[in-house]
């Protein structure tokens, strides 16, 4: 009226169309192919594999929350005086043993950590659900472990998913984690597969750190003993892999086998000292007079070791009356039997739920002779398989200079001992051909870069021959055809170099 102009109307906008639902289907294809992405485009390192690890852990695993104690766990957890609080306080867990018992009245299992954990949660809940929660835990950083440590060595990404899984959903080892005393199984696995995760470091943290792990896997499980040689030959084995630059082979290995061997000696002092116990050679077991070199050692290990005794109890421990030659085959028989139940798993595990093996009526019988095979075999062909891969590999490093042998021109440059003709191989793009065959005693510059001593040759075509005969037909067949193209003899004149 005074001016001012009315405001427009608004049109009113178009009603939106309604946004289309997604349907369950669309939902789990979506999920599925998420699922599928996480595996095959992200390698298992240790925190990328243990979100699934601890699903498929606790999916396993887990047990009734209303279960009771079963077998072990009343001894271990109802009747163990530390657990309960009766006996000490909290660091007389290394004055005890694994059942809470005092040295006087032990039955053997020295195991402190697992007896700490079991008291500090025993103040939380006395129902033993809580407690293998620990073992269902521990299993899945475990599985993350064993995928990452595959994927240091295969690089593969695939096959560390793989192994990771295999080992997580092994059926040998439902009642090591649903069980509350399989604490004591884990925590030496976990410790033992950190000891071969610290491989990958240098040579002076390596050293360090493999000795405190396997120290803190002897004060889980005796059976961390294992370490002790399995340490050190992975490390000598995993060298070129973990450390190409430097593998250091042997330097690596004995390090890691000091390490091992000093955990072992630090254990076995610390024991002696909290949790003297007289073992059986102490109490007079004395060795009869045909016995041997190796069981007169054994004996002197046994003493300064002073692992607490067994109780003589033949209903459980079957074996414990007979002879050498039949624990050795019952012994054969149960690793041939355990091994089977790893690939047809018809029972859960190897423990409770597996039948009590009798001592065997005879010393060679079918799963004796197939336990020792499935024992010896195996290690022999790896290290078969690993010289022919080792001798690949050098088939490989030498062919540069195989191809610049066949491209060089007739002759060499002399020796200086002896005039005749010498085969000097290197990485430069200078490379002399041989022409005959030197004798002198001097070093010969290698494809590798290091110097060897020679070793006097007949000739030099029948050394790489017989090189060529460990490292691979394939290799064979190659040096063969090409020392056939070269004469046997050729005048020693000073000549110039073949430049590739």
């Amino acid at each position: 009226m005074n001016g001012e102009s009315l405001p427009s109307p608004v049109a009113p906008s178009p009603p939106s169309s309604p946004e289309p639902r997604v349907t369950l289907r669309e939902r789990l294809v979506a999920w599925l192919a998420g699922l599928r992405a996480y595996f095959s485009e992200q390698d298992p390192r240790f925190l990328t594999a243990f979100a699934p690890a601890f699903v498929l852990s606790v999916l396993i695993y887990v047990r009734s929350p209303l279960s009771n104690y079963i077998f072990d766990e009343q001894e271990a957890l109802l009747a163990n005086p530390y657990v309960n609080g009766q006996a000490g306080g909290f660091l007389h867990a290394f004055t005890r043993d694994f059942w809470g018992l005092p040295p006087e009245r032990s039955i053997g299992s020295y195991r402190p950590l697992p007896d700490l954990v079991w008291r500090a949660l025993w103040f939380v809940s006395h129902r033993p659900f809580l407690h293998h929660w620990v073992n269902v835990l521990v299993h899945a950083v475990n599985a993350s472990l064993v995928a990452s440590f595959v994927l240091l060595l295969s690089r593969q990404r695939a096959t560390s998913w793989l192994a990771g899984a295999c080992f997580l959903s092994s059926a040998v080892l439902t009642e090591a984690i649903t069980g509350v005393v399989g604490i004591a199984d884990v925590f030496g696995g976990l410790f033992v597969l950190t000891a071969l995760m610290c491989l990958q470091r240098g040579l002076l943290s390596m050293p360090l750190g493999v000795f405190a792990l396997v120290l803190l896997g002897l004060f889980s499980k005796e059976s961390v003993l294992v370490a002790l040689p399995l340490v050190p030959w992975v490390a000598l084995l995993s060298a070129p892999i973990l450390h190409p630059a430097r593998p250091l082979r042997a330097l690596r290995a004995g390090a890691a086998f000091v390490a091992c061997a000093a955990a072992l000696v630090g254990y076995t002092y610390f024991r002696r000292r909290f949790f003297p116990v007289v073992s059986q050679v102490d109490a007079g077991a004395a060795l009869p007079a045909e016995a041997g070199a190796f069981a007169h050692a054994l004996a002197k290990f046994l003493h300064w070791f002073q692992q607490p005794q067994l109780p003589h109890d033949p209903v459980n421990n079957p074996l414990v009356d007979a002879d050498l030659p039949h624990r050795v085959a019952g012994a054969l028989r149960v690793y041939a039997r355990g091994l089977g139940q790893i690939v047809f798993p018809w029972t859960l595990s190897g423990d409770y739920s597996f039948p009590q093996e009798p001592s065997p009526e005879r010393v060679y019988f079918p799963e004796s002779i197939l336990g020792g095979l499935l024992l010896v075999l195996p290690p022999i062909a790896g290290v078969f398989i690993w010289i022919g891969a080792w001798g690949a590999k050098c088939a490989r490093a030498l062919e540069p200079n195989c191809r610049a042998l066949r491209s060089a021109q007739t002759s060499d440059k002399a020796c200086s001992c002896c005039s005749r003709s010498a085969w000097f191989g290197c990485r430069s793009p200078t490379f002399r051909t041989p022409t005959s065959p030197c004798s002198c005693p001097r070093f010969a510059r290698s494809a590798f870069g290091t110097y060897l001593p020679s070793v006097r040759p007949a000739c030099w075509p029948c050394c790489l021959r017989a090189f060529c005969a460990a490292s691979g037909r394939g290799a064979l067949r190659r040096w063969a055809r090409f020392w056939a193209s070269k004469p046997s003899q050729v005048a020693c004149t000073p000549s110039t170099t073949a430049t590739i």
